[in-house]
Parts: structure tokens; sequence; C-alpha cells
């Protein structure tokens, strides 16, 4: 049994049935178009929300195993961390195997204990870890066996204490006995496993501003956000898959914009900085619909149950809330989040950002692509784009 530890008392329930976070997706004569009325956080909810994320980031850092690269998935994590995630009344949810005064001391010494919970489970994140790499390794699409062939993604829901495995299946299969016998044998024999139905493979979405169109021969895709390379070059990142090389020239309508950089579509990125060489655009931080700035120079990692604001050339503005940090794709990109923001073709490396405020938030990552048939948003870390790329936030 889990065992809850309240370090303050809730914050009334009632309060939060006023609010609706997410947006729903309404299809426009276009259908690869989501039209939607942007909304944000209310302003007491963000602050709490900022608070978790910054003890999250805390953490995050203490543990790095570089201190330029905040990981929520690669660092030195003590033995007894189960995971972490923000719940419904944005408290900090941490979860340890054991749970004693040393653990709680441990981690008051680093962050405080305002808005903290404690949750005892079963099994560690290096526990879970493990088991998540081990089907991942076991990922083939060509495989003739069934069950093999129609793992859709691998991640870990952290609220379930248990690895998420996204199954190309329906809902009432997902629960039977035999499919999850079958996943034991031939999958798996972790015994927490949290079997999610899908009936598709996750797909990449094929002044400037974040979230607005670019175009590279018959490929259009979105910006994701200004950044300078080592050498102090203006230009913006964005998702390349496999359908930019390096000097590639990019265009903006029918004006060139720039030329690619050495793009990367593997391991925990696909990410590219496309160099700007044509004077006519001018770099901005402000996203329109949005109407907020990002943070110049920073970036966050977002724990789960995070707020998410993303923007698409398809989409347009978009609320989500982050559902897993350690998701790896059917197309092979691993270290991912998904959100619960509904996600297009043409999205790809569009902007997703978090916490801060309502004129001014951080860069979370860009869109890589839609999970199955959810069209959830899929993004890449943009701790693991920057420090790829060698690259700073504009």
């Amino acid at each position: 049994m889990r065992k809850l530890l309240s370090v303050f008392l809730a914050i009334a329930m009632l309060i939060m049935t006023c609010f609706v976070l997410n947006v729903t997706a309404v299809a426009s004569e276009d259908d690869s178009k989501i039209t939607t009325v942007p909304i944000a956080l209310p302003a007491e909810l963000q602050a709490l929300e900022n608070q978790a994320n910054e003890k999250y980031n805390k953490l995050l850092q203490v543990w790095a195993y570089a201190p330029e690269l905040i990981d929520d998935a690669n660092a030195n994590f003590p033995s007894f961390y189960g995971g972490a995630y923000i719940n419904a009344e944005k408290k900090l949810v941490i979860q340890v195997t054991s749970l004693d005064e040393s653990v709680i001391e441990y981690f008051e010494n680093i962050i405080g204990l305002t808005n903290v919970i404690f949750d005892e489970v079963k099994y560690s994140y290096a526990e879970l870890k493990q088991a998540h790499a081990d089907i991942v390794n076991k990922m083939d699409a060509t495989s003739t066996d069934p069950i093999i062939a129609n793992i859709a993604g691998v991640g870990i829901s952290y609220k379930d204490n248990a690895v998420a495995l996204y199954l190309i299946t329906s809902d009432s299969d997902a629960k039977s006995s035999s499919i999850k016998n079958e996943v034991q044998e031939k999958v798996s024999t972790f015994d927490s496993i949290k079997i999610i139905a899908t009936s598709a493979k996750d797909t990449p979405t094929a002044v400037v501003e974040p979230g607005t169109t670019i175009k590279n021969g018959a490929y259009s895709r979105s910006v994701g956000f200004w950044a300078e390379d080592e050498d102090g070059n203006l230009g913006i990142v964005t998702a390349p898959h496999s359908s930019i090389s390096e000097g590639d020239t990019i265009s903006i309508g029918t004006r060139t914009f720039g030329v690619a950089a050495t793009p990367y579509f593997s391991g925990s990125v696909d990410a590219v900085f496309i160099e700007k060489t044509n004077t006519y655009f001018t770099a901005t931080r402000y996203v329109s619909g949005w109407d907020f700035s990002l943070v110049s120079n920073a970036y966050t990692s977002l724990a789960v149950g995070s707020t998410t604001y993303s923007k698409g050339k398809s989409s347009g503005c978009q609320t989500g809330e982050v559902i897993d940090t350690n998701y790896t794709t059917s197309y092979g990109i691993s270290n991912c989040v998904v959100t619960s923001a509904p996600c297009a073709s043409g999205d790809s490396g569009g902007i997703v950002a978090g916490s801060g405020t309502s004129s001014s938030r951080y860069v979370a990552g860009i869109v890589t692509g839609k999970q199955g048939t959810t069209d959830y948003v899929i993004y890449v870390k943009a701790g693991n784009i920057i420090s790829t790329l060698g690259i700073s936030v504009y």
C-alpha cells in the first residue's frame, strides 16, 4: 500500500473545479488544421505550478551529471527515488521506495517541504528505467510476432509506478488477461506494466515567430524558437525528421530564410539549427496567439502534471498537460515528452513552452510528432536540443 505524507494542507478541491486546463479541438474546413481559443492557467495555479517545477528543476540540477544539462531521464538519481509529478492541486509529489525521517530530511535540505507530498512506491526510477529500456530494445516493427510488431511506444507512468506500454489493440483486449500474459511472455516479465491501447503508431508531423511556417522544397513545418550558435549567428530551431540535410536552403513564404546546419534525427533529438542568411528577417521572442514572450538564454524541464503551451502551423495555440517524460516513439526518438495537447501534420518543430507567467514563459522543447490515434503532442526536450546543437535560446 502506498502511504501519502502531506507536508501542508491541500488546497480546497472546490477551487480546482472552477478551471478547465485542457482545450477541446475543433476541426476547421482544412482537416489538417485545428482551431481553438487559447486558455492560460489561472495566475494563482500557475504560481503554484511554477514553485513545483522550480523544486523539480532544482533536484535535477543537484543530480545532473553535467551542470549545463538538466535531464530528467539521465542523472545520478538517489537509489530510493521513484519519480515525481505535479498533482491536480499543483503540489510536487515525490515518490520514494522508503519513507523515513532521513529521506524526508534529504529532500528538505535541497528544496524545502512547502507544497511537497511524499508517495511511497514499490519500484525505484532506476528499476522502471531498466524495464523501459528492455522493452525498447525489443521494439521491432518488422517482427513476425504480432505483439512485438504492434508496440507503438514505451513510456513511464509515475502515477501508476509502472512502465507504460502503448500497444496497437482494442481497449477491451488491452485489459484482458490473455494480452497481459502474452506481454509477460514475449515483451517483459516486469510485474508493473500498464498496457495502453492505441490503433496506430506515432507519426512525425512535418518578423519570423515561433509556431509559424517554414519550408524546404515540398516539405513544410513549424518554427520552434530563435537561437544563437556558438559563433553568435542567429537562426531558428525546428524538427528536421529525415527530410532536411546539412546545407539545405530553408524558405519562409517566397523568400530564402537561411541554411541548415547539421540535422539530428536519432537518439533523444529531432532538431536542426537554421542559420539566418537573409537580413529581411528579424528575430523575436514573442509568440502571438498566446501573447507571451520566451525567456532569453534559459529553458525548463516540466514535470508530469505541468501545463504546456504549444503552437504549430496547423494546430495553432494549444494547452496540454504533461503525461509522460520518458517516452520512446515508434520511429525511434527516445527521452521524449507526451502532452495532452492536440497535434496535426505540419506542427513538427513548433514551440512547446511552460512555467513562467502569462506574459513570459520558458522554452520546454519542440514538437517532433503526434502519438498514435490520440494525436497528442510528442516533444523533444530543450536541454537535449541545446546541448546537442551547441546553441542557446535567443
